[in-house]
């Protein structure tokens, strides 16, 4: 990924960390004393135990991107494959942080547009699989009162089952999972449509 690129990812991280734009506002004696900063600020957010699902995934990107702008000159070196991994777990955070605030970054290669409103057309999303190869699926319009499962309700908001794992997990995430006595998790549609409709 080009360095101008992970810039534009560092700085719309920072938009989502109140930290991150204390730091921003701070003189610095050079640009890697600043990224060393902001790496600090999203290791901080990551274990503090009341930020929100947003803050958390911004922090996940600040925290990759500022580590490889740290490193630029070792991160041009790396290997092809090496490249590849840090490059597409920036765009992977990018992209889950992009639907969750509903911001749209026109230079990632996977769509970052909110997921399609359930009286909209539906369009086949894509998602991405365990494998990290794309696959479309075609989802039913999204009804209030259902219990989703995990995968379920990954699905529908185009995020992947880690990411709800984590809500679920940490307790600040942007949906609620239920606990039915001994049975997996399930995740209320309405508070689904809430976020796909932009209401968090």
């Amino acid at each position: 990924m080009e360095h101008i690129k992970l810039t534009a990812l560092r700085d719309f991280a920072i938009e989502y960390i109140p930290r991150a734009q204390h730091t921003r506002s701070q003189s610095h004696a050079n640009i890697d004393d600043y990224h060393r900063a902001l790496y600090g600020v999203a290791v901080l957010t990551l274990a503090a135990p009341k930020s929100s699902a947003v803050e958390q995934t911004a922090a996940q990107l600040l925290q990759v991107v500022t580590s490889m702008l740290v490193a630029w000159d070792e991160f041009r070196r790396m290997t092809p494959q090496l490249q590849k991994e840090n490059d597409d777990e920036a765009v992977s955070n990018a992209l889950e942080l992009s639907t969750l605030t509903g911001i749209s970054l026109p230079f990632l290669s996977a769509p970052t547009d909110r997921p399609t409103l359930p009286d909209e057309p539906k369009k086949q999303p894509r998602l991405a699989s365990s494998h990290n190869q794309e696959q479309t699926i075609d989802l039913p319009p999204l009804k209030p009162g259902l219990m989703l499962t995990t995968r379920e309700a990954a699905d529908y908001l185009r995020l992947e089952v880690q990411t709800l794992h984590k809500w679920s997990s940490s307790g600040n995430g942007a949906v609620t999972p239920v606990k039915i006595g001994k049975r997996p998790l399930r995740w209320p549609s309405t508070d689904i449509l809430r976020i796909m409709e932009g209401k968090t």
